[in-house]
C-alpha cells in the first residue's frame, strides 16, 4: 500500500563531528516523501503469538514492575523503579534467565544490594555501591551480552538529579557492579539516564533536560566506552542545528550508528537524530522532523542493523503512528509507516517499539492524553512489499488502565510486554509484564 508521509527528512551528507560545539553541518533536505510500503493493514494470516507467562513480582515491594524491559538471548530484565524494598520509589531491577521455555527470576538488584536471598539458579545478585533514596533505579535499562546498563533518574544528592547510570557484568552467572557513569556538567534538572543503551563496548545516556548552550536545555547524549573494565566519557553530541528539544528522552545503539529521539522539539512535532562513529568522535548522519504539533516523534526508538523505528505516538490526534528508516548510501530515508489497524484517537500507538531482524514490535498503552484505554502491542512482519501487521497482542484478563503496551521488547520468536500499571486485588501497585510466544509461521 502506498501512502502519504507527514514526516520531513532532512540528511547531513556532510556531517561535522559530533563532539563539543557541534558545528552546523551542510545540509541537503527530503521532504513529504512517498512509501514504497506501509504495513498498515492486518494480515489474513491466522493469529501465530500466542501468551505463554505472565511475570508479576514475587514480593510486595513492587510499584511499577514492567516500566522498561530488555532482552538478549535467554536473559530478560525488568524495571521497577517504584520498588520500595529500600525506601521509597529508589526502585530495583529483576533478572530472569529462560529454562525449558520458561522464564524464571534469578536475581533482583537493589540500590544497595541483593533486595532478598536470590533463588538458587544460574545468577545471584552481589552488593553495588547505592545511590540515594527515591533514585528510582530501573527506571531504564538495556542489555547486551553479559553486561546490562541500568538508568537511576533522581540519584544522587536530591529527587530532582543530575542522575546516574549503572553498569553491571555477568560472570559466571554473578553479576557484579563494573562502573557508575556521571557527568561532571549535568545540573539538577538535566533528567540524566532518563534513556540508555548499550551494544558491546560503548553505552548511550541520554540526558533530555541538559543545556549544552547556555540557556539552552535542549539535551543530550553521553557516550561511554569500556577499556578492559573501566568505563570512560568519549564525547557528548547533541542536535547540530542547536533544537533538539529533550533530545535524549530515547536512545538506541548498534556497533557505530546511534539513534537519538528528540520528541520535544518544535512544539513536540518531534525529531529523531541518526549519528554514526568516526574514530573517537560521532557524526550526525540524518534528521527527521515531525510535521504536525504534537506528534510526539521520537518519543520511542529501536534500531537493528540498516532498519530503524520511530515512534510517533501523539500523531494523527493521537492514535499513533511509527516510521520505518531504512540506511541508504551515507544516510538514512523512509522506508514505511506502520498504523494500528484499529487505532482510533487517544490510542497511544507507538508508545514504546522494538525490532529484531524482520520483526516489529509496537506498544499501544492506552493512555495517552489521560484517556484510559484497553492497551495493545502489534507484531508486524516485514516481507518484500515493506512490513505487514500479522498479529496483536492483548493481555489476557487485563484492565481498562493497566498500561499494557507501556514497554516491549523481542527476542526471536519471543516477544514481552509490559503492563506496569497492573494492580493487585484492593488495587495496589504492582505491575506485570506478559510473555508471548511464536509458533514459527511467520519465519
Amino acid at each position: 500500500m502506498r501512502s502519504s508521509y507527514i514526516l520531513t527528512a532532512l540528511l547531513t551528507f556532510a556531517g561535522a563531528a559530533a563532539c563539543g560545539s557541534n558545528p552546523a553541518p551542510d545540509q541537503g533536505a527530503l521532504a513529504d516523501g512517498l512509501s514504497s510500503s506501509a504495513g498498515q493493514a492486518a494480515s489474513t494470516a491466522p493469529l501465530a503469538w500466542n501468551p505463554t507467562q505472565k511475570i508479576v513480582p514475587a514480593d510486595d515491594a513492587a510499584g511499577d514492575f514492567g516500566h522498561a524491559i530488555a532482552v538478549d538471548g535467554d536473559t530478560a530484565v525488568v524495571g521497577d523503579p517504584y520498588d520500595h524494598t529500600q525506601g521509597a520509589q529508589e526502585g530495583a531491577v529483576h533478572v530472569f534467565r529462560r529454562s525449558g521455555g520458561i522464564w524464571i527470576r534469578t536475581a533482583k538488584l537493589c540500590a544497595d544490594g541483593p533486595c532478598s536471598t536470590p533463588p538458587a539458579a544460574e545468577d545471584a545478585a552481589v552488593p553495588m555501591s547505592p545511590p540515594p533514596p527515591g533514585s528510582r533505579f530501573g527506571s531504564s535499562l538495556d542489555i547486551s551480552g553479559d553486561t546490562l546498563i541500568v538508568g537511576a533518574l533522581f540519584a544522587r544528592s536530591d529527587r530532582h538529579g543530575p542522575g546516574a547510570a549503572y553498569v553491571f557484568h555477568r560472570h559466571r552467572g554473578v553479576w557484579t557492579q563494573q562502573g557508575k557513569l556521571t557527568a561532571d556538567d549535568t545540573g539538577r534538572y538535566d533528567r540524566f539516564a532518563t534513556s540508555v543503551a548499550i551494544d558491546g563496548d560503548t553505552a548511550l545516556v541520554g540526558a533530555s533536560g541538559h543545556a549544552l548552550r547556555p540557556s539552552q536545555p535542549t539535551g543530550a547524549v553521553y557516550i561511554y566506552v569500556r577499556t578492559s573494565e573501566t568505563w570512560k566519557l568519549q564525547c557528548t553530541i547533541g542536535a547540530d542545528d542547536g533544537h533538539g528539544d529533550l533530545f535524549g528522552d530515547s536512545v538506541a545503539l548498534d556497533a557505530d550508528t546511534a539513534l537519538v529521539g528528540s520528541p520535544g522539539e518544535s512544539s513536540y512535532a518531534g525529531a529523531a537524530y541518526v549519528f554514526r562513529r568516526r574514530g573517537s568522535c560521532w557524526v550526525q548522519q540524518s534528521r527527521f522532523v515531525g510535521a504536525t504539533h504534537d506528534d510526539f516523534l521520537g518519543g520511542s526508538v529501536a534500531l537493528d542493523g540498516n532498519t530503524a523505528l520511530v515512534g510517533a505516538s501523539g500523531a494523527t490526534a493521537g492514535a499513533g503512528a511509527v516510521y520505518v528508516l531504512e540506511r541508504r548510501g551515507g544516510g538514512w530515508v523512509q522506508q514505511g509507516k506502520l498504523l494500528a489497524s484499529d487505532g482510533a484517537p487517544d490510542f497511544g500507538f507507538g508508545t514504546s517499539v522494538a525490532l529484531a531482524g524482520r520483526t516489529a514490535l509496537v506498544g499501544a498503552s492506552g493512555i495517552f492524553t489521560g484517556t484510559p484505554r484497553p492497551g495493545a502491542a502489534y507484531v508486524f512482519v516485514r516481507g518484500q512489499r515493506g512490513f505487514t501487521q500479522r498479529a496483536v497482542l492483548l493481555a489476557p484478563g487485563g484492565a481498562l488502565d493497566d498500561g499494557f503496551g507501556g514497554s516491549v521488547a523481542l527476542a526471536g520468536h519471543t516477544a514481552f510486554v509490559g503492563a506496569p500499571d497492573t494492580t493487585r486485588p484492593g488495587g495496589a501497585p504492582a505491575g506485570a509484564v506478559y510473555v508471548f510466544k511464536n509458533d514459527g509461521s511467520d519465519d
